[in-house]
């Protein structure tokens, strides 16, 4: 009883006496009885005062003074993000310090460093200066999305070439935005009457050698900020749509390119086949037909023909190709049926990519209006069952359906 009235009569001198305490490096424990000051027996590691690591005086008031720092620039960040908020009448209700308790769950809660509330929504600003770990984060940003809240990570300042973890955390969290109050953006805002705050942001870039960034950081007004509620974000660049469109036109471009470089190979193996040689000039064919077999190979293609192209791949090819204009294509012939009659009797191979391409550009009906006699029905007739019966005669490679793929890619489904 005569240590609880001492400790009452004493109250207003206790919290000086403690931080006395501290500052002579936290050795000590007041025992009220005696009232003496007597020295831990025991450090377990319950007290944060220990002195078994090692650390020397100069250590300790180091870290008392780093503290210090520390403690004054959260300080200053609160009053200027606090400050900022009050120049802006739409804001309400803006507090320092005060606990936020979870509506759903009571026992759940954290103390924002200031919070406010702008049009229902209510809003808690964090003055980021020490480390938080990615964790931390997390676990703040689903609580404060089960509240329907919203979470504002505010820095003092930022330098995209001296980043800790933690900023990178932020910046991950924070679709690579930094939100930063400072002396400058507070005057803004009471100059303007409205929120007013520096983003950080990094813009991606495409590059010779593939997708960059650059860093760029502006003065914005609350209004001009996306706000993510589901996802806890503020932001006033879009850095990931960004980078999406940038990654998504560059492939547009690369496949557009890609297509561009296929399509003169198709070009010009279809010049070669639909193409009637003159006499005389096999050297110069040979050579063509080299340098595009290496273009082809580049792609995992096979061309048939050793030295120049193989007349079982060119009447397919022509084959194909007339298909699709309805009239022959590398032939001397003047109709359409003369090429069916042709593959057929000589190039059974060729029929099934054939008759794929007629049905494709819808040319049936020009075979029936050049036949006489029904000659044409009955010998389509015949193939189609041996087709139908797994006759080898109307096989072909794997190597060669894959070239025919590639050269007439509107028949690569049925070819397949």
């Amino acid at each position: 009883a005569g240590a609880q009235s001492d400790q009452a009569s004493h109250g207003r001198r206790q919290p000086a006496r403690r931080l006395r305490d501290l500052r002579n490096g936290g050795l000590h424990r007041l025992q009220p009885r005696q009232g003496v000051l007597l020295p831990h027996r025991i450090e377990d590691g319950s007290c944060p005062a220990q002195t078994r690591d090692g650390l020397s005086e100069d250590d300790i008031r180091t870290m008392k003074y780093k503290g210090a720092q520390e403690n004054e620039a959260h300080r200053r960040l609160k009053a200027l993000i606090e400050g900022s908020l009050l120049a802006d009448p739409r804001f309400q209700d803006v507090l320092a310090e005060k606990v936020w308790r979870g509506q759903r769950d009571p026992t759940s809660l954290w103390r924002p460093d200031i919070q406010a509330r702008l049009d229902g929504l209510r809003i808690a600003f964090e003055a980021q200066l020490t480390t938080t770990f990615l964790d931390v984060v997390i676990g703040r940003k689903t609580f404060y999305r089960a509240e329907g809240g919203l979470l504002v990570w505010v820095l003092p300042h930022f330098d995209p070439a001296y980043r800790q973890l933690t900023i990178d955390d932020l910046l991950f969290n924070n679709n690579a935005n930094v939100l930063v109050v400072d002396r400058e953006s507070a005057e803004a805002s009471e100059a303007a009457g409205r929120l007013m705050l520096r983003c950080a942001f990094r813009r991606p870039v495409m590059k010779a050698g593939g997708l960059g960034s650059v860093w760029e950081s502006e003065l914005v007004a609350w209004d001009d900020l996306t706000i993510d509620l589901e996802g806890q974000r503020v932001f006033a660049f879009d850095s990931e749509g960004e980078e999406r469109r940038l990654i998504r036109e560059r492939n547009q471009a690369l496949a557009a390119a890609r297509e561009a470089a296929d399509q003169r190979l198709r070009d010009s193996l279809l010049a070669i086949a639909t193409g009637r040689a003159a006499d005389g000039d096999w050297k110069a064919r040979s050579a063509v037909w080299q340098a595009l077999k290496a273009q082809y190979e580049a792609r995992d293609l096979v061309l048939p023909g050793e030295y120049e192209i193989d007349q079982r791949f060119r009447n397919i090819a022509c084959g194909v190709a007339s298909a699709l204009a309805g009239r022959p294509v590398g032939y001397g012939f003047d109709k359409l049926i003369q090429v069916a009659h042709h593959l057929a009797d000589n190039f059974p191979e060729a029929l099934v990519s054939f008759g794929h391409a007629l049905r494709s550009a819808s040319h049936q009906g020009v075979l029936k209006d050049q036949e006489r006699q029904g000659r044409w029905t009955r010998k389509a007739a015949g193939h189609r069952d041996g087709v139908r019966t797994g006759d080898p005669a109307y096989d072909i490679l794997e190597e060669m359906r894959a070239l025919l793929r590639f050269v007439f890619p509107s028949l690569s489904a049925a070819l397949t």
